[in-house]
């Protein structure tokens, strides 16, 4: 297991490298001048503007600003905002949390529709119910995560009135307010989760009861309930905690749209009013952030794969 680890991390390395590098170029192609933002239409004078410019580190070549901001965040220092000063670690300390209370919800909303569907599924193949949950699959993977947003807050909000369309509330502070808020959008990233999840939970489960052991249990005399629950399911989860795995890890850079519906003040609210004020600190820091918490859970989910099944240790 250590040796395997070891590895793991190794791999890490060239990865963080190569998305520093790609985080740091593709934000230097998008049009506009942070500084131009900045004065917005008031008369400066060039010099000013040259101060700024320098102040910022924007007239240095492309290699020197790259070795200059890795430096930095060698440090910890994730630099400051163009727009209001503040700096990027304390805005990403303020708005991540958010996004992680809406990621884990909506993984949980993921499961809890997914694990007994697909199971049904599997248990029931070519039968009505197969055949149902793969019609919810499809459409989970299919719709557009902001229609099926749209479509809720049409629904539950302005039909029925039961929730509130937008907004936020502290989990702490309004605990009962900010589960309302955080209803809707959880579960408009979760049904889409949930498709993915449900096909690879059927699939798991048809191979597992396929198997040789499977077949020595029925012979036993156990119930086809005992079969599938204390036998079957344990390892045709193992699959499934991969995508489950890649799936949150997906979420926290694919909830940029659904907090724009819902006004969910996140790291994708953040990003894109800081990508319309060409704020480059702020969005090369919580694009970095969000990578490096991708590829970590990654590794995590590979070192938690491991030790379900030796196989992977082995090879």
């Amino acid at each position: 297991m250590i040796e395997f680890l070891a590895r793991r991390l190794l791999v890490l390395i060239p990865v963080l490298f190569f998305m520093s590098v790609i985080v740091f170029g593709v934000l230097r192609l998008i049009p506009g001048d942070p500084v131009d933002v900045m004065m917005g239409a008031d008369q400066v004078d060039a010099q000013t503007r040259q101060a700024l410019r320098h102040e910022l580190g924007l007239d240095l070549s492309l290699p020197h600003q790259y070795l200059r901001w890795v430096g930095r965040v060698g440090r910890g220092d994730l630099g400051r905002s163009v727009r209001n000063r503040e700096s990027v670690i304390a805005l990403i300390a303020d708005k991540l949390p958010k996004t992680l209370l809406l990621t884990a919800a909506s993984s949980l909303v993921a499961l809890v529709v997914a694990l007994p569907l697909g199971i049904l599924a599997a248990v029931r193949r070519n039968t009505g119910a197969d055949y149902a949950a793969m019609v919810f699959a499809l459409l989970g993977v299919s719709v557009p995560n902001f229609f099926l947003g749209i479509v809720l807050v049409l629904a539950f909000a302005v039909g029925l009135g039961w929730l509130p369309s937008q907004g936020y509330a502290s989990l702490v502070m309004q605990p009962v307010q900010a589960l309302q808020y955080l209803l809707l959008p959880a579960l408009t990233l979760g049904l889409a989760m949930a498709g993915v999840v449900t096909r690879m939970v059927r699939s798991s489960v048809l191979e597992a009861i396929g198997q040789d052991y499977v077949r020595t249990a029925r012979a036993k005399g156990l119930s086809e309930r005992g079969v599938v629950w204390k036998h079957a399911l344990k390892n045709a989860l193992i699959p499934t905690v991969t995508v489950v795995g890649l799936q949150f890890g997906t979420l926290l850079g694919g909830a940029v749209v659904v907090e724009q519906v819902f006004s969910w003040p996140g790291i994708g609210w953040l990003v894109v009013h800081s990508i319309f004020a060409r704020d480059y600190p702020v969005v090369q820091g919580v694009t970095l952030v969000v990578g490096v918490l991708f590829v970590v859970i990654n590794t995590a989910v590979d070192v938690l794969y491991s030790a379900l099944d030796p196989r992977v240790r082995v090879a």
